[in-house]
């Protein structure tokens, strides 16, 4: 079939309104009960997946073969930095929505060329 050039959205939102309510609305999901599915651009309940999804801490549905993508989040201690890291996020983008307040201080193009400078005339010695 044909990709159609432009999809048709009724979403107004700008990118920064958008990644805010990512981060958002998943410091708030409910990991317990519910599970993501891409395969059917869903969020569903938890009681319609087979009873090995219980494994894992999340369950995000991926695709092609129905497994989760996030299989590698079985133990607490992971799945508790993955929570904390969209809450903190969400909580620091409500109080300055800027990319820095979530992930550190970013380097501006010219911090980056003195640096590729400064090695560059380390490596040349």
């Amino acid at each position: 079939p044909k990709i159609p050039q432009k999809i048709p959205s009724q979403n107004f939102q700008n990118l920064g309104e958008i990644l805010c309510g990512f981060f958002d609305y998943f410091a708030k999901f409910d990991w317990n009960s519910d599970f993501i599915s891409i395969r059917e651009a869903k969020k569903g309940d938890r009681n319609e997946l087979d009873r090995d999804s219980d494994y894992f801490r999340m369950f995000i549905q991926e695709p092609y073969d129905g497994v989760t993508t996030a299989r590698c989040v079985f133990e607490d201690e992971n799945f508790f930095r993955i929570l904390e890291a969209f809450r903190s996020a969400s909580e620091n983008l409500k109080r300055r929505p800027t990319l820095s307040s979530i992930s550190g201080k970013f380097e501006t193009e010219t911090n980056i060329n003195q640096k590729v400078s400064s090695i560059s005339v380390k490596i040349r010695i």
